[in-house]
């Protein structure tokens, strides 16, 4: 649990106040979430805890597990800022949270509590945050992906983030203007469950942050990415960094580059440990482009959390982390050690990426697990396996289980690829509601944003412009998606609002061949909400095969009223039009919501 929770005698009285660096400014414009809004996500969270223990009255519940069910308001108060860093040894201007790295401010609550989130833009650009992973029940306005569910907050002006947290696991913010969270604007979120020591036997638990880094700043970084003659390279990384640490090779600074030579026992992220004990590692990518393969020398990981799910333990050597993902992985700890290294190896070539590294992009990377007694240095002097245990996406069970709705209501086929379209001279990516990927549109972000079009305006959706790529959904109904992607490499899509059952992934040369029942994986399939998308099947020369395409399968219930961003989570294909909206359950979203505060609708004026 949060290590400042306390048990407060009157729970909705209770405020707890994180430590302040910087407090916002009281020239900004600030409101609370509707009454409807915040009364419909405590109800929730009451019915959470009921069901966790169904047969306890609420009172004995908050008897039971106070810091857990006596909801608690916990209140951040952060200053969007730029300044200098060299988290790898390369000074550089990145943003991050009063002065501070983003990886180095956690949010961290229990299920049940109110968070508040006072941010003040201190830059001279627009800047917006997302809450990766949460589902903002009764609080779509407060989801953050500017362009959709709000106008970003200008500079100079602020605004609260404020919901009740409904659901328990390991999730994280970050900018969701532009590409601003290259630039370090992005760090962890921590929610922790009434169960989660007793349901997973752990004595401890540490997060671990895996990001890639760029000596570049991220405008400069679009700007050639989204140029003529590109051809749609992206922008490849210059280091890895775990928990905001990493390593550069001086030698490949640029000349304009202050760079100061690392030692790596002294700069690597060290995550301290006591033998024989059993810990909960929170394993969260916050990277923009690079995938992971992500392992502990000689040591074992029991998977026990996806994207916020529980799931029944699984043990393997090794997992595949993607931008976005999450897993929770047991670790128990050998009687004596030694000291062994915790790897996030970069995936690179076909299908992961399709640019060339630069020369200095050290893709090993690595943090110490360090046993409490043994020093540090000497560097671990563990190496890596030759072989593996991997991970298998189809193999992950929910637990309790969950079953996949058997019926579908609502059959959306989603196809991409990505090409330049005269008269545009920019490769960018299209995304189509068709098989064939026919009347395909690139997104382009709106201004004013699509919910505040939808519910202050009181826009039709249907006259809203088709490079928004809505698609609407009715309450209630079971909605499936057939993805189709005629790209050679993966791409990591995110559902806000939502996890989704994956039905079932592979390749094929004929939408005939895409299977519309999945009898293996109904009964309990795989929730999360990062999927990685299967690719084309790929020639020699890393080019899709003759009508090859790769597909996905994923099911989800329209059971939460908002308007809810779709789109792969590479930043740079976010940019290029990589993305959908889902317009979900329209009128009973307006009959909740009901007045939007001022502090919301002033950012669109």
């Amino acid at each position: 649990m949060p290590a400042d929770s306390t048990q407060p005698s009157k729970a909705q009285a209770a405020t707890v106040k994180t430590k302040v660096k910087a407090k916002a400014s009281s020239g900004g414009s600030f409101s609370l979430l509707s009454s409807k809004g915040l009364l419909f996500s405590a109800a929730i969270a009451l019915a959470i805890a009921l069901f966790a223990f169904p047969n306890e009255s609420p009172v004995s519940l908050r008897r039971r597990r106070a810091p857990y069910f006596m909801p608690v308001t916990r209140d951040y108060y952060w200053v969007v800022t730029n300044f200098t860093a060299a988290p790898d040894g390369v000074t550089r201007t990145v943003l991050g949270i009063n002065h501070s790295l983003g990886s180095d401010n956690l949010i961290e609550a229990n299920l049940g509590d109110r968070i508040r989130v006072h941010v003040t833009n201190g830059l001279n650009v627009p800047t917006s945050i997302h809450w990766h992973g949460l589902f903002q029940y009764g609080s779509n306005i407060m989801d953050g992906p500017s362009g959709v569910t709000q106008c970003p907050i200008p500079a100079g002006h602020s605004f609260i983030y404020d919901f009740v947290v409904n659901q328990s696991g390991s999730y994280w913010w970050h900018s969701h203007y532009r590409a601003q969270y290259v630039d370090g604007l992005r760090g962890p979120m921590i929610i922790h469950g009434p169960q989660d020591h007793t349901k997973y036997s752990y004595a401890a638990e540490q997060t671990i942050q895996l990001a890639d880094w760029y000596h570049s700043v991220s405008e400069d970084l679009l700007a050639g990415y989204l140029y003529p003659g590109s051809d749609g390279a992206e922008p490849v990384p210059d280091s890895i960094l775990i928990n905001g640490h990493g390593i550069y090779d001086c030698k490949y600074a640029a000349p304009n580059q202050r760079c100061q030579p690392q030692n790596p026992a002294s700069v690597m992220a060290r995550f301290v440990v006591q033998p024989s004990m059993t810990y909960r590692f929170r394993v969260i990518s916050t990277s923009a482009f690079t995938a992971y393969n992500f392992s502990i020398d000689n040591h074992q990981l029991t998977i026990i959390e996806t994207d916020g799910v529980d799931v029944v333990p699984y043990t393997v050597d090794r997992i595949t982390v993607n931008n976005g993902q999450r897993y929770s992985v047991l670790v128990t700890m050998s009687a004596r050690g030694p000291n062994a290294y915790i790897r996030a190896i970069a995936l690179y070539n076909a299908p992961w990426t399709a640019s060339a590294n630069s020369a200095g992009y050290n893709t090993n990377g690595a943090a110490i697990l360090q046993y409490s007694g043994q020093p540090v240095p000497p560097l671990p002097a563990t190496v890596m396996p030759k072989k593996f245990v991997d991970f298998n996406q189809m193999l992950v069970k929910s637990l309790p289980a969950a079953a996949a709705p058997s019926k579908v209501d609502h059959n959306v086929p989603i196809s991409f690829f990505f090409d330049t379209v005269a008269p545009d001279t920019i490769q960018r990516a299209y995304v189509s509601f068709n098989y064939d990927s026919s009347n395909a549109h690139t997104f382009q972000k709106p201004n004013p944003a699509i919910l505040y079009s939808l519910l202050h305006d009181n826009v039709n959706p249907a006259n809203l412009s088709p490079n928004l790529n809505i698609v609407q959904l009715a309450a209630g109904e079971s909605v499936q998606l057939q993805i189709i992607n005629y790209d050679g490499g993966e791409h990591p899509w995110h559902l806000h609002g939502h996890t989704f059952w994956i039905m079932g992934q592979g390749q094929a040369n004929d939408t005939s061949q895409i299977p519309t029942t999945f009898p293996a994986t109904q009964a309990n399939p795989p929730r999360r909400d990062v999927i990685t998308l299967a690719p084309c099947q790929l020639t020699e020369t890393d080019d899709c095969a003759p009508n090859s395409f790769g597909y996905t399968v994923l099911r989800f219930v329209a059971d939460n009223p908002g308007v809810w961003f779709f789109h792969c989570h590479i930043e740079w294909h976010v940019e290029a039009g990589l993305d959908m909206v889902f317009v979900e359950a329209l009128p009973q979203l307006k009959k909740a919501q009901g007045m939007l505060p001022a502090s919301y609708t002033s950012m669109c004026a």
